[in-house]
């Protein structure tokens, strides 16, 4: 079959969905498999060095200029495969300024680092300046590797994309068996997986050209095409950024205040707590190119109404899920701490894991919400609330962890993340054209559910308690789950989707 035969758009759902899932959980083992084996052989203050220097990686997506959601929307977005081609080839222009800046920023970070600038002591030297060498190394090829990823995402491949996701991290994952196996310290192992970011990129262009879709080239830049590109790629990633800044932003202070050991305390819980928010990922992946037709500019009443309902299942979905699970991390973190590291270095990470739980979890709700503020290019009242939010944190992030040390950075953490929850949802709701009330009733009924079992947990301190806990959030998930009219319509819209 010939390139301009084959589809162009993908409709599946439900296999991309699931293969979504296998590859955040394979994700899951890389991370605790490299966690635990560091804080057991070189501990707490190894492990709350790289903790600080992954945290800072992240707010590094400040200077991607959104390239990926940018070639995705692109993509989504295109009424033809010719409009496609000529929109992602410039994208793949736009990517080297990222890729040179954040490359840039990288080696003044490593070069802060070996100097002492703006790290404590603990945290500041050759150890720390090397793992920020070699993310700047691997970085311009995780940027031009975001255009492709954007495009079969953008076209709704998303079962051949998360097959090749699966197969990148099961390679990382030997990487990291092999290198522990060896006895390569962190660093080592760290630049042994930035040197797999050129094959990935190879064999992401291969996927591309395999599925027969347009494939970013390097073209001559066209003004008019770039100036509303950059334009939606500035405006995302101020947004994004802002969210990252709200959920990553806790570590870097809090470094300022407390000393390393304590900061690999809650790097160990954050490594189970966060993934509460990573698991979002496989929803956006499914649902974001749907959210571009349907509220893209130019949508049809028909679609806008497809739009608004899929929103409010995903966002039940969402915390009729992850709130369960959440629960049942806390139930059963005594016994998985005391296994997973030992008695001794489980009683920080066990201390700080609900609040981090409670703190993720409002963040991971939020995905949706912001979901559809991005598909529909609204982008100033996001701005406004995630500036709001990030001040706010700040403040309390300081103030708490002076005040209480990192139990107060925990703290910090799960009060901006309900104030970013509250606020971005009477914003969706009114963009999205849903009820904010009925939102809010539908999706209020697990946390209610949440914190009764915690409470009966700690009062009634018997065996069967932590079963009974959580089997009750289970059912009240369920439960609303059958009634949800929302689910009911999600499936109608989604007809004979796979």
């Amino acid at each position: 079959m010939s390139t301009a035969e084959r589809p162009l758009r993908s409709q599946r759902v439900k296999s991309g969905f699931a293969l979504g899932l296998v590859s955040r959980i394979v994700r899951f083992l890389t991370s605790l498999v490299l966690a635990r084996a560091i804080i057991l052989k070189f501990g707490s203050e190894t492990w709350g060095i790289l903790a600080l220097s992954l945290a800072v990686e992240d707010l590094g997506v400040v200077l991607d200029f959104a390239i990926h959601e940018l070639s995705l929307y692109e993509a989504a977005a295109a009424g033809s495969r010719e409009e496609a081609q000529r929109s992602l080839d410039q994208a793949l222009v736009l990517s080297l300024v990222p890729a040179a800046l954040g490359t840039v920023a990288l080696l003044g970070c490593a070069a802060a680092a070996a100097r002492g600038i703006g790290f404590a002591p603990d945290y500041a030297g050759p150890a720390l300046a090397s793992l920020f060498l070699a993310a700047a190394v691997s970085y311009p090829f995780l940027i031009v590797s975001k255009v492709y990823w954007g495009t079969i995402q953008g076209f709704g491949w998303i079962r051949e994309l998360n097959v090749w996701v699966l197969a990148t991290l099961v390679l990382d994952l030997l990487v990291v068996i092999l290198g522990l196996e060896a006895g390569l310290g962190i660093v080592e192992i760290q630049w042994a997986r930035a040197a797999l970011a050129p094959l990935a990129l190879v064999s992401l262009l291969f996927t591309v050209g395999k599925l027969g879709l347009p494939r970013a080239r390097f073209s001559w830049p066209d003004r008019a095409r770039l100036r509303p590109m950059l334009r939606y790629a500035v405006s995302y990633n101020v947004n994004r950024s802002l969210g990252v800044a709200v959920a990553s932003i806790n570590a870097p202070i809090a470094q300022l205040f407390v000393p390393a050991a304590h900061l690999g305390g809650f790097g160990a819980a954050d490594q189970w707590a966060n993934k509460l928010r990573k698991f979002t990922d496989v929803a956006w992946e499914s649902m974001f190119h749907r959210f571009v037709r349907c509220f893209r500019e130019g949508a049809s009443p028909e679609e806008r109404e497809d739009g608004r309902l899929q929103f409010l299942a995903v966002s039940l979905f969402m915390n009729l899920l992850l709130v369960p699970a959440g629960v049942i991390l806390i139930l059963v973190s005594p016994w998985l701490f005391r296994h997973w590291l030992d008695a001794e270095k489980a009683v920080l990470p066990l201390a700080l894991l609900p609040g981090l739980v409670a703190a993720w979890t409002l963040n991971a709700a939020c995905s949706p919400l912001t979901w559809v503020v991005m598909a529909a290019n609204r982008f100033a009242a996001s701005a406004r609330i995630h500036v709001a939010v990030v001040i706010v944190n700040l403040a309390l992030t300081v103030a708490l962890t002076r005040a209480r040390g990192i139990a107060g950075t925990v703290e910090a953490m799960a009060i901006s993340n309900a104030l970013l929850a509250a606020l971005l949802s009477v914003a969706a709701c009114r963009i999205s054209g849903a009820s904010w009330w009925r939102f809010l009733r539908s999706n209020s009924v697990p946390y209610a559910v949440a914190l009764i079992v915690l409470f009966a947990r700690e009062r009634f301190q018997t065996p069967w308690a932590p079963w009974a806990a959580g089997a009750l959030s289970l059912g009240a998930s369920l439960a609303v789950a059958t009634q949800a009219r929302s689910f009911r319509s999600m499936r109608e819209i989604l007809g004979s989707a796979r």
